[in-house]
């Protein structure tokens, strides 16, 4: 039976890569399938601390710039933003990007 923090975040990859070729899709899932064993926080834990940036839309695991992260996307009023949280500790790595 698969781990629900890699299936969630397994689904949360494919579905959020858009624009990008297939080579390059199948390489960034290949690197998130490798590296999510080392996420200690869910993507649940990750929307959760977000929540003090604004509401959280949506969270992914990813692989930008060659750097495995957690990013939560979040709304407050007209603002969007990216909220980058530690996947080892859950807190609030960067702000917005």
């Amino acid at each position: 039976m698969w781990n629900t923090k890699i299936w969630i975040g397994l689904l949360a990859v494919s579905a959020s890569i858009a624009g990008t070729t297939f080579g390059d899709e199948a390489k960034d899932q290949a690197a998130v399938a490798k590296l999510l064993p080392t996420a200690k926080v869910t993507l649940s834990q990750g929307l959760a601390a977000a929540e003090s940036k604004g509401q959280p839309i949506s969270a992914k695991f990813e692989v930008d710039e060659g750097h495995f992260q957690l990013s939560v996307y979040t709304a407050q009023g007209a603002a969007l933003q990216e909220i980058v949280v530690d996947y080892t500790t859950g807190k609030i790595a960067k702000g917005s990007r």
